[in-house]
């Protein structure tokens, strides 16, 4: 990893709020033999995606349950990372369908990839995970959310008439299920795989740790300008470095 990305991931794991904050604070390891590990990322997983499932009054124990037990599996055997994708796809299925029998027919493709990405992103916060298990992680996924989507859309080659349902509502979709401009899950995936700015040389699961907070930084900084009686005209603004933006504000104000 680059140096800006252990920075980014050791500010990530500051904020980690939650069951899983203890994980860290104590340095514990990823141990595939510890159950708990794993629960308490999908649990924390979950907290991030849950303001999403509406009306899901606790009906997620037993999809979180199982997700944890085959994740924690993953880490038992040696990392076959050419089939990760297959796994997710099945991780994120399998959890739809759990839902669906504790009575939740809500879930979509989104909220179950939120869960599934972020558990690997709190795991990636543990001592050894960087090093012990780092071909386990190769080819994780970005979790797409409104920062991540809005970074994937301009960097990563998707056409101005392309667009892409809010995250928690994202479907599968690959090239040839998809619905008119509207693109899924898979392509979005292939798309910011393939098109990734050589800036982040790190893999795409690496490099969210750096751009989500970039990203997040730019969003804010184009709302406060929108508010400033500013000179230069919305996308000029917005196709400006961030350290332009700044200091075009702090020109204004």
């Amino acid at each position: 990893m680059t140096t800006a990305t252990i920075n980014a991931l050791n500010k990530f794991k500051a904020g980690v709020k939650g069951t899983f904050k203890k994980h860290i604070d104590n340095h514990n390891k990823l141990d595939p033999n510890n159950p708990n590990i794993f629960k308490d990322a999908v649990n924390a997983a979950y907290g991030d995606a849950k303001r999403t499932f509406e009306g899901i009054n606790g009906r997620a124990t037993t999809a979180n349950n199982n997700l944890a037990k085959k994740i924690q599996k993953y880490f038992k055997t040696p990392a076959t990372p050419m089939k990760f994708d297959e796994l997710h796809n099945d991780w994120c299925e399998e959890y739809i369908a759990d839902l669906k029998s504790e009575g939740y027919d809500k879930a979509t493709y989104g909220r179950a990839q939120k869960v599934v990405n972020m558990t690997f992103k709190y795991l990636y916060c543990l001592d050894n995970a960087t090093v012990t298990y780092n071909d386990h992680f190769e080819n994780c996924h970005v979790a797409l959310d409104s920062y991540t989507l809005e970074w994937i859309w301009r960097n990563c080659g998707l056409a101005g008439n392309e667009i892409h349902d809010d995250w928690s509502k994202i479907q599968y979709y690959d090239r040839s299920t998809q619905k008119k401009n509207i693109v899924g899950y898979e392509e979005i995936k292939k798309r910011y795989r393939n098109n990734k700015p050589i800036v982040y040389p790190d893999t795409p699961f690496q490099s969210e740790f750096i751009f989500w907070e970039e990203i997040k930084e730019h969003l804010a900084a184009e709302s406060f300008y929108s508010t400033l009686p500013g000179v230069i005209d919305k996308d000029t603004f917005k196709s400006m470095s961030l350290q332009d933006k700044y200091a075009e504000i702090k020109r204004i104000i």
